[in-house]
């Protein structure tokens, strides 16, 4: 487009208060504002601004004219915009402002999101694109990813002289840095790593002003040969050890920073760390795969990440690492199921990881990430119609075991509360216990055993723990008095003593609650040892009573504990 000669643009937003895009241009005014009028009659509640965009002399940067406004920019829209802006965050500043600063992180940062599709096409990170001239041209040729990258940029920025301003001051500083790595590449100023004697090239590239950009030029332009993710992450922990011996040199020490920067927009970008993973399709594995690599352990993973893992037990780039443990975090709070059919996996394996970030807690993530990420994991967990299918298939006190299993995979109070919630809406069913026992009774009563067991193994607060152990307790008392089992075996045939010992044994063994029904039981055999016909076998086998004693010993052992 020439000096002077125009178009005109239509910017959109579909309700009050979103955000502006830019829809369409035309080369006619009139057609201009007749598809703003027409996408106004379709989007009643929206707005839409034709702008004229006339080019300075001499110049590619535009200068933008109103022309004409529709819809809802009345009074009233102001209105909310004011209230809204009493309470919204302040609008960050543009992410650079001058040419040097489009290679400090935030900039980079901002490359990394909105140019993602670039990036991802050429596989290439956003300091390659800051170094290699092969990349520029490529970009420079698709002038969409270009104009929408920076209309992306500038929305949600301040614009202390309009968005139109900001948005040329982007374009202007894109320019710049194009025409310096051009520049710099043209005058032989961008050089190879070399082979040997890189501390002395690292030294005379430190004597220069821009030692770090000429560093990071090096860099980008060896790992530009490997034709994969995985690729580049070899050649950059291949470097890493070559780097490493440069820090006892203070001349030299700058230069793994320089690297440590590739390495943490390598683990920032999903793309780059899933192929180099082998890109798991589970899940589960993925995330497994991320923790142990975050935590230095290279156990099973594949060969460039393994080195990664390495660097990372040692001390090595804890930027990079940092990444790491927020993409698990990511995935933890991700609404998708690690497991699809076994929930209770889930639920080990959430808790495994939950330790896991613990320990990281402080020097990469805080607290507060940590119990966001996991109580939204809990909550997926424990979603109604996820944990009814997983119990669809059990009945009874199994669905309470199942349900328990979960808890020992919870971590936090607002998920344990739930999952009791959960647990007494079951115990309320009356179906759960039966009219009838369809299980021979001691079964039963050892099922509510190891309920109570657990009970104590799924990390409940105090509070719960005891309630649900005296709930089981109770159902083994109502158990034991609706199928008669203290009469059936006192009645049945037999000397008092060997009727007392098989009472006894039941608690001993832990084959009934504890609690109340194991009194309960120990007072029944106590009661069969007092009888006269108690006292007459007493006497007769003074070493029945021997093991008579024994097993009341370790049937009242748990209470003996407690009184202690």
């Amino acid at each position: 487009m020439m000096a002077g000669s125009l178009h005109f643009e239509i910017l959109f937003r579909p309700f009050p208060g979103g955000s502006w895009e830019l829809i369409e241009t035309h080369g006619r005014r009139d057609d201009a504002l007749e598809s703003a009028r027409r996408r106004i009659g379709a989007f009643p509640r929206g707005a839409a601004r034709v702008t004229k965009e006339v080019l300075r002399p001499g110049s590619d940067i535009p200068d933008s004219i109103l022309v004409a406004t529709f819809g809802e920019l009345g009074e009233p829209l102001l209105e909310t915009a004011r209230r809204r802006a009493k309470t919204a965050p302040e609008p960050a500043p543009l992410p650079c402002q001058t040419v040097a600063d489009l290679w400090k992180a935030p900039a980079r940062l901002a490359i990394a999101e909105h140019l993602q599709g670039f990036l991802k096409r050429f596989q290439a990170l956003p300091l390659e694109l800051l170094h290699r001239t092969d990349l520029i041209e490529y970009l420079e040729a698709d002038d969409f990813a270009v104009d929408y990258a920076v209309q992306r940029a500038a929305l949600g920025r301040e614009h202390p002289e309009g968005i139109h301003k900001s948005i040329r001051q982007l374009k202007e500083l894109i320019n710049g840095a194009i025409a310096r790595v051009l520049k710099d590449e043209v005058q032989g100023k961008f050089r190879d790593l070399p082979e040997r004697g890189l501390a002395a090239f690292v030294r005379s590239l430190g004597a220069q002003a821009d030692g770090q950009y000429l560093l990071g030029a090096a860099i980008a332009r060896r790992i530009a040969s490997s034709p994969s993710w995985s690729g580049k992450l070899g050649q950059l922990t291949g470097l890493h050890a070559q780097f490493e011996p440069l820090t006892e040199d203070g001349d030299t020490a700058w230069a793994l920073e320089v690297l440590g920067d590739f390495l943490t927009e390598f683990c920032a970008c999903p793309g780059a760390m899933d192929s180099s993973l082998g890109n798991p399709r589970n899940p589960a594995r993925q995330l497994e795969m991320l923790t142990r690599l975050a935590c230095g352990d290279d156990t099973d993973l594949p060969t460039p990440v393994a080195h990664l893992a390495v660097i990372f037990a040692r001390g090595g780039t804890p930027a990079a690492r940092s990444q790491i443990y927020r993409r698990g975090l990511a995935l933890v709070r991700a609404p998708l199921r690690l497991f699809e059919s076994d929930l209770r996996a889930e639920a080990m394996l959430t808790g495994r990881l939950y330790d896991y970030f613990v320990e990281a807690e402080g020097a990469h993530i805080t607290s507060g990430e940590i119990a966001e990420a996991f109580s939204a994991r809990a909550r997926q967990i424990l979603a109604e119609d996820r944990v009814e299918t997983h119990l669809a298939p059990l009945a009874g006190p199994a669905r309470i075991e199942h349900l328990l299993a979960l808890g020992a995979g919870l971590r936090g109070d607002a998920p344990k509360r739930r999952l009791v919630a959960m647990i007494e809406q079951d115990m309320g069913r009356r179906q759960f216990w039966g009219s009838d026992a369809d299980s021979p009774p001691l079964e039963c009563l050892t099922m509510l055993a190891r309920l109570q067991d657990r009970v104590e193994a799924a990390g409940l607060d105090q509070d719960n723990t005891n309630w649900l152990m005296r709930r089981l307790d109770d159902f083994g008392i109502d158990l034991m008095r609706r199928l008669g089992i203290l009469a059936r075996i006192a009645e049945s045939g037999g000397r008092p003593l060997e009727k007392a010992a098989a009472l006894l044994s039941i608690a001993a063994r832990g084959q009934a609650p504890r609690g109340h029904c194991r009194l309960l039981i120990v007072a029944k055999a106590h009661s069969l040892i007092a009888s006269a016909e108690g006292r007459t076998d007493l006497a007769s086998r003074p070493e029945a009573g021997i093991e008579i004693e024994h097993l009341r010993r370790a049937a009242l052992a748990d209470y003996q504990i407690a009184a202690a």
